[in-house]
């Protein structure tokens, strides 16, 4: 497995100038971005591979809670994680275009699950600024199963601390400027309009917090117990 992470290291190495140069485009032109993404496979395959640069550093920003909380920082962990990241990635991009095709989108799938994987950048900064409230979550995550109460714990825990409330503050901003750049990318794939583009986001979002809850919450649950060292 360590042998399996090298590689993945020296992939994300040889394309991390994608990374700001991305960045720079969802800023200034996200829009002529989007229009540049077709629906070939070639394009998606391209996609794909950013998107491993992206979950490697979401995997990165992972090491301070899991070091904090006492989990095994080794090879296996970081793979598998990055691994998940890039599934993760790609089933909230089939959610979009799912999204997108409840109000009679007209993009392809491919086209939709690339675009979306490009904006995934903005995700590194969001985790970047998660950081401190990833350590509380990851805490509750491994105090015991995961039941209705986790999440209680996770929001009480958080709202006794006001620094955790500013880093929960921030995190809300990246997610409205995240929603922002979503609405352009379905106005722009899947030629929607202003209220098409509205409700479709909207749906995106709810889709996938259902996503978080159900399935990506789940899976790391699993797989900081399964690491830990205070088992």
């Amino acid at each position: 497995m360590e042998a399996i992470f090298k590689v993945i290291t020296s992939k994300v190495i040889s394309e991390f100038n994608r990374f700001p140069r991305v960045i720079g485009l969802l800023i200034s032109r996200p829009k002529e971005l989007f229009s540049s993404i077709d629906n070939h496979q070639s394009t998606f395959l391209k996609a794909l591979s950013f998107s491993a640069v992206i979950s490697f550093l979401i995997t990165l920003l992972s090491i301070p809670s899991f070091k904090t909380n006492h989990v095994e920082v080794e090879s296996l962990l970081l793979t598998l994680d990055v691994f998940i990241n890039i599934i993760l990635l790609v089933i909230y991009s089939l959610i979009t275009y799912i999204s997108a095709r409840i109000f009679f989108g007209r993009g392809g799938v491919l086209r939709t699950i690339s675009a979306f994987l490009y904006v995934s950048p903005l995700l590194v900064l969001i985790k970047l600024l998660e950081i401190p409230t990833r350590i509380v979550r990851d805490k509750e995550l491994l105090a015991g199963a995961l039941t209705p109460s986790t999440v209680e714990n996770m929001t009480l825990a958080i709202n006794s601390n006001p620094y955790l409330l500013v880093s929960e503050l921030l995190v809300g901003v990246g997610y409205i400027w995240f929603v922002c750049v979503l609405f352009l990318l379905l106005k722009t794939v899947h030629n929607f309009g202003f209220m098409r583009a509205l409700l479709s986001s909207g749906l995106t979002m709810w889709l996938i917090s259902l996503g978080v809850y159900w399935i990506q919450r789940p899976v790391i649950h699993v797989l900081l117990n399964a690491f830990s060292l205070n088992k």
